[in-house]
């Protein structure tokens, strides 16, 4: 783990932990300080695993049960789940329920109330904005769940490898003051010369990669079109993120990753393959200059899974598969 934030039984003191090169307020890692800015020698009213659950969901703003206990290493749903209500409790969080009621535990999504975000600020270095969650439609909510399902998989993973995550920075992220979305960039038509802007659904590095590479994150729903003019549509998507690459707009994520980015790439994740596929197809036509976009599904994005060699290139001819580490 980059950073981990444990506590004392002597007081609760909570301690930063610098592992690897992890956080610092000059150098931002994933975990409970790279939007809220670190912390040291404080004291709690509450467990130490609780207290982590509000970290987690100030950096991610909104989780649900099966991705806190991933994050908090929890024994079992129902011990987080029991934690998570015992936040709810004391009015330090609030919840979404996700699909209408139907059988078993419903499943909720837990973000930080009000009260909530003035707790954790209260315990950082950091006394920029934090935007209280307000997601009210059922698709953004499935959105919000895929992509923090790859976020929470991805730390975990690099947890268990001792394998560096910089960041994990989702478009929602909260405390950049940017005056705009996390990730998004301004890309230039080179036809028409005019801007356009390019946002992709997360962006994130890795430490000890063959290449200083920036990852950009897309979760596909299939609920566009894949064939249109748009730059809605998939295709007009590509083109966007083609003219980043040509352009070298990527380096403007420097900002956040502390380190020199010399390459990009695009990672798309989508409901099933043969989805993944007509996008390679849409796409095999471009040749190399697409290199740079390959394609998995949800069932790939687990803490197991996700570091291994689950993305395919976007040549419909290339049987291999790849992994982000290689």
């Amino acid at each position: 783990m980059s950073q981990e934030v444990s506590a004392k039984k002597s007081g609760n003191v909570l301690q930063n932990q610098l592992v690897k090169g992890g956080n610092s307020p000059d150098r931002p890692g994933y975990f409970s300080g790279y939007l809220s800015g670190g912390f040291s020698g404080l004291k709690t009213d509450m467990p130490e695993p609780n207290f982590n659950i509000m970290l987690f969901l100030w950096d991610h703003l909104i989780l649900n049960v099966p991705q806190i206990c991933l994050l908090v290493d929890s024994p079992s749903e129902d011990a987080g789940y029991r934690r998570c209500l015992a936040l709810k409790r004391r009015g330090l969080l609030e919840r979404i329920q996700l699909f209408p009621p139907g059988p078993g535990r419903p499943e909720y999504m837990y973000f930080l109330s009000s009260k909530g975000i003035q707790y954790v600020r209260s315990f950082t270095m950091n006394k920029g904005r934090h935007r209280p969650t307000r997601i009210n439609s059922t698709a953004s909510l499935v959105h919000v769940k895929h992509l923090n399902a790859f976020g929470t998989s991805l730390i975990c993973a690099c947890r268990e490898t001792g394998i560096v995550l910089n960041r994990f920075v989702p478009e929602f992220a909260p405390g950049l003051d940017r005056g705009r979305k996390a990730t998004s960039v301004e890309v230039i038509n080179p036809h028409s010369k005019k801007k356009t802007k390019l946002i992709p659904d997360a962006v994130f590095s890795i430490e000890g990669c063959k290449s200083r590479r920036v990852y950009a994150v897309e979760i596909d729903l299939a609920t566009g079109k894949i064939q249109s003019r748009t730059y809605k549509s998939f295709m007009g998507q590509v083109l966007k993120y083609i003219w980043c690459r040509q352009s070298r707009v990527f380096k403007e994520y420097e900002e956040y990753l502390g380190h020199r980015i010399e390459d990009f790439q695009v990672l798309y994740v989508t409901t099933n393959p043969g989805r993944a596929e007509r996008y390679r197809k849409a796409l095999s036509d471009w040749g190399d200059i697409l290199r740079f976009v390959q394609f998995t599904t949800f069932d790939n994005v687990v803490p197991n899974k996700v570091l291994g060699k689950i993305w395919r290139s976007s040549s419909v001819t290339d049987p291999n598969h790849y992994s982000i580490i290689d």
